[in-house]
């Protein structure tokens, strides 16, 4: 055989030797899918318009309602508190009243102006006895203190006297003492504080308001009387000692007034009546109110 051509073998790759490009689309959108499944489940949810937004679904149990607490739980530190200063503004209180309870209210306003009137009243009337009345002898006053029983205190003396009318219709005694011109209505005078107390609210029955407990201290003066007013007036003093420290007994009163001097002044006079209308005293307050007046009177010696 001359003629030699070339054997030639188709092979038929299509199948075998190298995919088609169908099973290489297919491939690579199997990986593609595999891919973004397993994105989805571990990291971040694929999706055409918000491919990096990250959905977070919260816990249905971490936004519990807590239980609401009652109103005296939720304001419970302000009740708290408002009891605490209800508590010790009562107790303040009370101690602030149990410190002004006997100061005298009618007299608060016009104690410190009082106050420096007497003081100015006693050294000039100090004075003007220590320069000597002529032709008379000095007494030393002495000095009293009291605690007296008050029902008034006016600045005019015809305020005062209308009180003591009242007082008088409820068969209550009186007596005026002025003193820095303010006309002081007083019912009675013991020598202590809780001893006033107790003779207010167990002897002075009246529809007037009393008021017990008050201090109440006479002037140490000089006066200036003749030699027979002071040899008569120097057993007062030592008298009214006697009546305050054992109690009232008219009698030694009455055996005083009869030697009394027969010439007295004006003002010794004062003492002689206010010592009579004591000895003629017809009950305890009664007889409280007229050594009141003896002792006024007797201060009194001292001003001209």
């Amino acid at each position: 055989m001359d003629n030699k051509k070339a054997i030639t073998i188709q092979i038929n790759r299509n199948q075998h030797d190298a995919p088609s490009q169908r099973d290489a689309q297919v491939h690579n959108a199997s990986n593609q899918s595999s891919l973004e499944d397993y994105i989805r489940e571990n990291h971040h949810p694929m999706d055409d318009d918000h491919v990096f937004q990250r959905q977070y679904t919260p816990d249905p149990g971490s936004f519990k309602k807590k239980p609401s607490q009652s109103f005296w739980k939720k304001y419970k530190s302000l009740w708290l508190s408002a009891l605490t200063a209800i508590i010790i503004g009562s107790f303040l209180g009370f101690i602030m009243l149990k410190m002004f309870v006997d100061l005298d209210p009618e007299e608060m306003a016009t104690n410190q102006n009082s106050t420096n009137g007497a003081v100015q009243t006693t050294g000039s009337t100090s004075e003007e006895n220590s320069g000597g009345a002529t032709g008379g002898d000095a007494l030393e006053l002495k000095s009293y203190p009291l605690f007296v029983i008050q029902a008034g205190v006016y600045s005019n003396q015809a305020a005062a006297e209308e009180l003591i009318t009242g007082l008088e219709q409820e068969n209550v005694a009186a007596m005026i003492w002025q003193r820095d011109d303010q006309y002081h209505v007083f019912v009675g005078a013991e020598t202590s504080h809780d001893a006033s107390k107790q003779f207010a609210s167990s002897s002075i029955n009246t529809t007037y308001e009393i008021y017990a407990g008050k201090e109440w201290t006479t002037n140490t003066e000089t006066a200036s009387v003749s030699a027979e007013e002071k040899a008569w007036l120097t057993d007062l003093g030592s008298m009214i000692d006697q009546q305050l420290a054992d109690g009232l007994d008219p009698s030694s009163i009455t055996e005083w007034l009869q030697a009394k001097p027969e010439n007295m002044s004006e003002k010794v006079q004062v003492v002689a009546t206010a010592a009579d209308e004591f000895a003629n005293a017809s009950d305890e307050q009664a007889k409280q109110v007229a050594l009141l007046s003896i002792i006024e009177s007797y201060e009194k010696l001292a001003t001209n």
